[in-house]
């Protein structure tokens, strides 16, 4: 006997195949039975069905296992699990989920997939046509499966479609018992998997809207516009439009004859229109009726523009204060819910962001209502990444191709036109180009520039009609930069400061708006983390690359001060401060006056300045949220650095061989001469210092993120994470005319295996009243290999239990780092030591408090406590926790971290310490 395996190739191993069986792609909108209807919006009143909720699921290992005849309507699913969509299978207890940025995790074998390991899932559920669709054209709707599928309805095979991250609409009226149930089935393979979005079923007339296209013509003072819809329809009859004011009245009525096929075009001026833009998103309502269905659909009137190469909307120029947003939920990844997703946007808008990049595909197309209702700048992106193929390009070219330009290297692996990108640019343009919000299309990610590209764009140009050719230079804005991984982004006053510095350097958008972990248990213990690439076994893996997240921009800048003035510059794109209220307080050590509301000159245009007088009011109440908090320096009170008056006689002084013993009325202390340190520390016989950790000078710090790939390397290649003090002498003197005993430490700090050090000199200063002054000098020595930079500069000590709570005056109340510190505010502030810590999923370097004057941890009852002073230097930090560098640097997660978690506090007083800058995917911090 003879066979052969597989009998043919499946459609996901056919390049050609992208679709079959799917409609043409659309326009966003529901089909409405009445007027009232479409005004409400609301989809549940609409003429569809929602599939979404509970099905049937079967999951194996590979689509030949898929159980025989389970797409027919006699299959017995009762047997079946449940599984809830939208969802990923992954996240409901099939396989796990695999993360990695550039790599395939596949063999690149196009256009085959391995047989072993394609993990198949089954879907199936039963529904009933509703009475009143009898009669319609039924339509199946996908708006999103990852990443291939099939479609039966009732055993019949209705189609299939690839495009995961774009709607699949398929006709099924021939297919549908209209009385009883009906069996709907779907297969879906590949990776994170599974139907991740809505699922509909719609009911059209047949006479109906098959599209339509909506124009908004500002004339060239941006005041008047014309309205242009074009309507495409199935079938004849009159076709009528309205618009109306969100607030009610109607502006314009038309009605026409249309002809089957034949596009009716509406076109009428509108005098005067409210503008639509990010920062005052004004809309009116379309109306649409057809068929004797209506569709709505929000419109703003807006013009985009490049203007001698300045990018504008509606005239002006605009600066984009943005973020990559992937769409990602801690618990079911992808398929965000909508509340979820809604709190994103509104938390982006305290964050005074304007603008969102899709990456890297397109979003829920809810989301798109969102941004035109809230008011975001969208660059829409298709569903286009394929830079895993730079790896395998880079080791196919020969050794003279290699060195051939950048551009040339690429002429020659992506040489021609595929269609399957050109099918992601239309189907992204088709369904979001009458959005408002999207003020540009993204052709993709990190997939090179060549004829498909190009391709693309001239699809996506042949649909959206208000995309012109700028015959002039462009603008750059930045889809990417200041990289949010881990503890950071730095440096991001630098790049603000440089948007408005170059014109048309226009702004860009952060990478990016939230990491993506997703919520795991821990087995052994139950708690619960965030999980990361290589957490489920998954290789190869990008570790902990998909761990990202950012800050907020202010739209207020303050310039400068002299006397009662201040200098303040609008930087909204289009609108005044005329929404704003200002109130201004003086905060110093210990004070706080409030000079009250602070009156705004009316209609400031955008990127101009003006003037503010600081009057003396009472203090005003505001509703809102807080949109800028900037602060002015004053008056620079020095910093004294006279010790307090001494105390009635010096310190006695008692020695061993090992050993001085210090004691003044107040204090007692130990001082070890073999390790040139503080070991005992005690007030009212109360030790502060917890098993003799007391201040040792350091240099280094737990990693960063942002550390790894540059400053990180030098750091560990020149094993600073191992350097430590080495005592070379100590010699003491008593001091009657101060009352004080000086101790003086000649150290060298250096770490094993190399020969690089630094020299110290470490004087310690004890005082009859109590007091320990410790100052620290030191320079490198001629050894080979010195650090390129140092992490940090700091004593570290560790302090009793009870020293629990923290006051302090400078930066507060979050974590703050020299290039990461202005969202935080001088003034006083306290914590407790858990209460310190900023617990990010990967841990590293963290909570951090920069730019303080002093710092005191005390105890609960206040009777004991220990304040450290920062002399006359500027710029110092603190950070409080129960942790070590070396604790953090080993932890993978923080349920890891917590079992390292010490009943002690570590103290950590740094007279500098290095920036977090971008490193893990961009520049590391400046050289200041």
């Amino acid at each position: 006997m003879a066979g052969v395996f597989p009998g043919s190739k499946l459609d996901w191993e056919k390049i050609e195949v992208i679709h079959r069986g799917t409609l043409p792609p659309r326009s966003y909108f529901f089909l409405y039975e009445s007027y009232a209807g479409a005004i409400s919006q609301d989809t549940n009143s609409s003429c569809s069905l929602s599939l979404s909720g509970t099905w049937k699921f079967h999951h194996c290992d590979n689509p030949y296992e898929v159980p025989r005849g389970i797409e027919q309507p006699s299959y017995d699913t009762s047997q079946l699990a449940d599984i809830q969509v939208p969802g990923f299978w992954q996240l409901q207890g099939w396989a796990h989920p695999h993360y990695s940025n550039v790599n395939y995790i596949i063999p690149v074998d196009l256009p085959n997939v391995p047989y072993k390991g394609n993990q198949t899932g089954s879907y199936a559920r039963k529904f009933t046509v509703p009475e009143r669709f009898a009669g319609d054209q039924l339509r199946l709707r996908f708006e999103g499966v990852d990443s291939a599928f099939h479609v039966y309805v009732n055993g019949k095979e209705i189609g299939c479609s690839q495009g995961a991250r774009n709607p699949s609409e398929f006709g099924i009226t021939a297919a549908v018992t209209l009385r009883g149930e009906n069996t709907l089935t779907g297969q879906d393979q590949w990776r994170l998997s599974g139907i991740f979005r809505d699922v509909f079923l719609l009911a059209f007339p047949k006479p109906h809207i098959t599209d339509f296209h909506v124009q908004t013509l500002l004339d060239a003072d941006y005041k008047d516009a014309s309205l242009i819809v074009a309507v495409d329809v199935d079938g004849d009859g009159p076709v009528s439009l309205t618009l109306i004011d969100h607030e009610g009245p109607t502006v314009v009525t038309q009605s026409k004859q249309a002809s089957d096929g034949v596009s009716v075009l509406f076109e009428t001026a509108i005098i005067e229109p409210r503008k639509w833009s990010a920062e005052d998103p004004q809309l009116y309502k379309l109306i649409l009726e057809f068929g004797g269905r209506f569709i709505v659909k929000n419109v703003g009137f807006r013009k985009i523009e490049i203007k001698k190469g300045i990018y504008t909307i509606n005239g002006k120029r605009i600066v984009f204060h943005g973020v990559n947003r992937h769409e990602h939920h801690p618990i079911h990844s992808r398929a965000v819910p909508y509340e979820f997703m809604k709190n994103d946007l509104l938390t982006m808008k305290r964050c005074n962001i304007n603008s969102i990049r899709t990456c890297h595909q397109p979003s829920d197309p809810r989301f798109y209502d969102l941004a035109d209702e809230l008011g975001f700048w969208i660059v829409d992106e298709a569903d286009v990444e394929c830079h895993g193929f730079a790896t395998i390009d880079r080791t196919a070219l020969t050794e003279e191709d290699k060195r051939k330009t950048f551009a040339e290297r690429i002429e020659l692996v992506y040489g021609t036109s595929a269609p399957q990108y050109v099918d992601r640019a239309v189907q992204l343009c088709a369904r979001d180009k009458n959005s408002p919000s999207v003020v540009m299309w993204s052709l993709g990610n990190e997939a090179f520039y060549g004829c498909n590209f190009q391709s693309m764009y001239d699809e996506i140009k042949a649909i959206d009609k208000n995309i012109k050719n700028p015959n002039h230079d462009k603008p750059l804005i930045l889809c990417e930069f200041a990289h949010a991984m881990g503890n950071g982004p730095g440096n991001l006053k630098e790049y603000v400061d440089a948007f408005y510095a170059h014109p048309r350097l226009q702004g860009g958008h952060v990478w990016e708006w939230s990491n993506q972990g997703l919520e795991t248990k821990e087995p052994s213990t139950g708690e619960m983390f965030y999980a990361y690439g290589g957490d489920f076994g998954d290789v190869p893996n990008n570790s902990t690359f998909i761990l990202d997240g950012l800050k907020a921009i202010e739209p207020v800048q303050v310039k400068s001060r002299e006397g009662e003035i201040v200098s303040i510059i609008n930087r909204y794109n289009t609108i005044s401060l005329d929404h704003l209220k200002c109130a201004a307080c003086i905060v110093g050590d210990g004070y706080k006056k409030s000079l009250g509301e602070i009156a705004i000159p009316m209609d400031i245009p955008p990127h101009t300045e003006a003037n503010l007088l600081l009057p003396n009011l009472e203090t005003p109440e505001f509703d809102g949220h807080l949109v800028a908090s900037p602060q002015l320096l004053l008056r620079g009170f020095p910093i004294s650095t006279t010790p307090a008056a001494p105390g009635p006689a010096a310190p006695t002084l008692i020695t061993t061989p090992t050993t001085l013993g210090i004691s003044s009325t107040v204090s007692t202390w130990t001082f070890s001469l073999t390790t040139g340190k503080l070991t005992s520390w005690k007030k009212a016989d109360t030790e502060l210092i917890h098993d003799a950790l007391g201040p040792e000078l350091g240099i280094s710090r737990a990693m960063t993120d942002n550390d790894v790939k540059i400053d990180g390397l030098d750091w560990n290649d020149m094993f600073v994470f191992l350097s430590k003090p080495h005592t070379r002498s100590v010699t003491w003197e008593t001091n009657h005319q101060t009352s004080s005993i000086e101790v003086v430490v000649h150290a060298r700090l250096t770490p094993p295996v190399l020969s690089w050090s630094f020299s110290t000199t470490t004087t310690y200063t004890f005082r009859g009243n109590g007091t320990l002054q410790i100052r620290c000098t030191g320079k490198p020595n001629d050894g080979l290999n010195l650090p390129l930079t140092m992490p940090r500069l700091s004593f570290t000590l560790g302090l009793v239990p009870m020293l629990n709570g923290v006051q302090w005056f400078g930066r507060g109340p979050g974590e703050s780092y020299k290039d990461k510190k202005l969202s935080q505010l001088f003034g006083n502030w306290s914590a407790s030591v858990d209460e310190l810590m900023f617990n990010y999923d990967h841990p590293q370097e963290m909570s951090n408090r920069t730019d303080v004057r002093w710092v005191r941890l005390g105890s609960d009852d206040g009777e004991v406590s220990l304040t450290a002073k920062f002399g006359a230097q500027e710029g110092f930090s603190f950070t409080a926790s129960h942790y070590t560098s070396k604790d953090i640097e080993e932890a993978a997660h923080p349920f890891e971290l917590r079992r390292m978690k010490k009943k002690h506090v570590v103290l950590r007083l740094d007279a500098d310490h290095h920036g977090l800058g971008t490193g893990a995917c961009g520049p590391k911090t400046l050289e200041q």
